[in-house]
């Protein structure tokens, strides 16, 4: 009687279950390029009706930014210009990373993607329509890394 009343007062520990190992699927280099690829594919859509809306070279945010990216600013040093670009791409890595933590993440980095592309195609019109295909190069050479 004794050893019953004693089994009813103790708290029972919970039971274990044994863990069950699920399958780990492993991340291909497959899948990585897949997603490489769709987000090329995404940035080339942006990236072509840029350029389409640039090529006049008429309008007056297509003639500010030619004038940005073919004339240095008097009085600036190296190490401000690099700070400048150092600045934009932190922030584009910003908005990466807050496209991390957020439900619709990938929808929002496609639609950053299509933006960077359209902007960036725009430019590259606006440059060449400008200033030609030398004024071009020198565009290309300074966003390559940004």
């Amino acid at each position: 009687m004794r050893a019953a009343q004693t089994a009813l007062r103790r708290p029972g520990l919970p039971m274990l279950r044994p863990v069950v190992e699920r399958p780990h699927r492993e991340h291909t280099s497959q899948t990585e390029s897949r997603a490489a690829l769709v987000f090329g594919v995404i940035f080339l859509a942006g990236y072509l009706p840029g350029i389409w809306l640039g090529r006049s070279g008429t309008t007056p945010l297509g003639q500010q930014l030619a004038a940005y990216y073919t004339s240095r600013p008097e009085g600036m040093s190296l190490a401000a210009a690099f700070g400048a670009q150092l600045a934009v791409s932190f922030l584009q890595l910003i908005l990466v990373l807050l496209c991390g933590f957020c439900v619709w993440g990938v929808g929002l980095l496609a639609l950053l993607f299509a933006a960077r592309g359209l902007f960036l195609g725009f430019c590259a019109a606006s440059v060449a329509a400008q200033s030609g295909a030398s004024a071009l190069l020198r565009y290309r050479l300074d966003t390559l890394a940004f």
